[in-house]
């Protein structure tokens, strides 16, 4: 086994596909093109990696939007290249570190160029560094090495790379099982920051022992130890990344300058006035129960009363929010204010799960006597009803009912019984679904989907149900501005699980009764008329204000805007006009149905 050990370890030394990388280049002499080029890969890779964080977690979704576009115009003035070289000395660092021509533009990028982004990752290291410098510590390891995944993830553990690199420290798949990592298609330990940075650190005190450098270690964590050996061949025998620079790949050049600079950026950044923007959940407060069958997190968080988003958060290795099946178990993380209520009901969750998979697997009708946490419920189909919206009054996955029911599409007819199967102490609630009139499911359905993007809420409110008939030329994202509602809820009105539909198909819609006239004739306007008042015949109004010294209007935020899109709406305003005008610091103050004071 010692053997196969040194074996596997000698052939990724002498590899090149360690982690993600580029082609080895030529070495060049100037610092323009192929010197720049190395930011604009790690610029790309910042932008790619903040914009797929996962849903619900963090508080600055749009924010990244408006870095993206470059709308942030909270400067500073440059910190000069003395102070910076003062500055740095005072970093306490066991890695050599210095300023030159290559680290001051990652510098500059870090601190005045990606200030938003920057912001996102300064309070997602309030959560994550404090995991890597517990492991850093305890290997006597340089505490800075806990600024790799900046660079590497933008500190997103969802973090999926061009290449496949996943991950906190964007590890890829073949490493990932070299070091032992799980990963299937339930769960992916490189996505999980204890597993993940345990089997980073194992790479890198391995490559400390080969370099003894840790620049060099760093150059080869990007690029591969076969990269850099090549690298050090072709400069002569050279010891240093300064050294070797101009032999390594492309985005390597970059790579480590990056390293120093956000180093530096995070050691200073309130010199640069940048403060962190905080995350929405903790890792701070929680522990763990050992899980030993298949069940889904939001089930779990219905019965102990948690966050469905931040079991997910604090589970990241978790591909589906689902436990699987494992053989020794899963070690689920919880809030700790929640372990009591999961132990108090453990027994009630796996009942129902061993009910739900005895219904499931059976192709006859199951007696309530045989059930004990769950009940059959039968609806019979009426005129107007669709899958979509039975599922929805239910509380059920489409899936799921038309396997209960034995159905192979989503089609349904007029006195078609559907069996569903819920749980006993919300048996009575949903057993009234049978009798309800057209007026109750009308109401309930727009409750359900809180339908907010014209102003009106379905809190109470009343709403009417049209019918739109599918013509050529439509898609659901027409359709959504037609109507002012957003296309995840004609899915859910129309059981629809994609974006494809076809001509002639009618959907159900939901608008306010007080705006029907509004919205009753769109089914049969031209397609050019439907254009129009996509442009501005049907959207919100900006109701004009009078003030003293400007002249303002009152925008109404719909679902899905972000600042960047309602910044565009208005010649002249930005978003920061935008976030003073109506004291917003940041995207969670940003709600469907706000109006939001535009000065024009």
């Amino acid at each position: 086994m010692k053997c196969a050990t040194i074996i596997a370890w000698a052939v990724l030394l002498f590899s090149t596909n360690t982690f993600a990388q580029t082609d080895i280049t030529e070495p060049t002499d100037s610092l323009s093109a192929n010197d720049l080029a190395p930011t604009v890969v790690i610029l790309e890779g910042l932008d790619s990696m903040t914009n797929c964080l996962f849903e619900g977690c963090f508080a600055f979704n749009d924010s990244m939007l408006e870095a993206k576009f470059g709308a942030d115009t909270l400067m500073v003035a440059a910190v000069s290249d003395s102070e910076i070289i003062d500055k740095m000395q005072y970093i306490p660092t066991s890695i050599p570190i210095e300023l030159n021509q290559y680290v001051r533009p990652y510098i500059d990028l870090y601190g005045l160029k990606r200030r938003e982004q920057v912001r996102q990752m300064l309070g997602l290291s309030e959560l994550y560094f404090p995991i890597f410098e517990a492991e850093l510590d305890r290997r006597n390891l340089p505490m800075e090495l806990k600024y790799l995944p900046i660079i590497e993830s933008a500190l997103n553990p969802h973090a999926v790379s061009r290449v496949g690199a996943t991950g906190l420290w964007q590890i890829m798949y073949s490493t990932g099982k070299w070091l032992d990592l799980e990963i299937h298609s339930y769960i992916d330990e490189r996505r999980d920051p204890y597993r993940s940075t345990t089997a980073a650190l194992d790479y890198l005190e391995r490559m400390y022992a080969v370099y003894g450098d840790w620049l060099l270690v760093i150059a080869a964590y990007n690029c591969g130890p076969g990269n850099v050996n090549k690298a050090i061949r072709r400069s002569g025998g050279k010891k240093t990344f300064w050294e070797i620079k101009d032999y390594l790949p492309r985005e390597t050049r970059g790579y480590v300058p990056a390293f120093i600079g956000a180093m530096y950026v995070f050691h200073y950044y309130e010199d640069f006035n940048l403060k962190p923007i905080p995350t929405a959940f903790s890792f701070n407060n929680t522990d763990t129960v050992m899980i030993h069958e298949p069940i889904e997190l939001d089930r779990v968080a219905g019965i102990i009363g948690a966050d469905v988003n931040e079991l997910a958060y604090l589970n990241p290795s978790l591909k589906k929010k689902e436990v699987p099946k494992v053989r020794d178990g899963y070690a689920l993380v919880l809030p700790i204010d929640k372990i009591y209520a999961y132990e108090d009901m453990r027994d009630s969750i796996y009942r129902r799960y061993r009910e739900l998979e005895m219904v499931n697997a059976s192709d006859t009708v199951i007696s309530n006597d045989v059930l004990t946490s769950i009940e059959r419920l039968d609806y019979t189909v009426k005129s107007g009803d669709n899958l979509g919206e039975i599922s929805g009054w239910y509380d059920v996955d489409i899936e799921q009912l038309r396997k209960w029911s034995g159905l192979s599409s989503n089609t349904i007819h007029v006195g078609d019984t559907l069996r569903v199967y819920v749980d006993v102490e919300d048996a009575e609630k949903y057993r009234k679904v049978e009798s309800w009139t057209d007026e109750q499911k009308q109401k309930y359905t727009a409750t359900v989907n809180t339908v907010t993007s014209s102003g009106y809420s379905s809190g109470g409110s009343a709403s009417t149900k049209l019918t739109y008939t599918i013509k050529s030329g439509d898609n659901l994202g027409y359709i959504a501005e037609w109507y002012d509602c957003s296309a995840q809820q004609i899915r859910s009105w129309n059981g629809i699980s994609g974006n494809t539909i076809r001509v002639g198909a009618k959907l159900t819609i939901y608008v306010p009764t007080s705006q029907v006239s509004r919205y009753e004739n769109i089914n049969s306007m031209s397609f050019s008329a439907k254009q129009k008042m996509e442009k501005g015949g049907s959207a919100p109004v900006s109701t004009p204000v009078a003030e003293e010294d400007c002249n303002c209007v009152y925008y109404t935020v719909r679902s899905g805007d972000t600042l960047w899109d309602i910044a565009k709406k208005y010649p002249g305003v930005s978003i920061d006009d935008i976030k003073r005008d109506n004291k917003i610091y940041d995207s969670r103050g940003l709600k469907p149905g706000m109006k939001l004071k535009i000065k024009i």
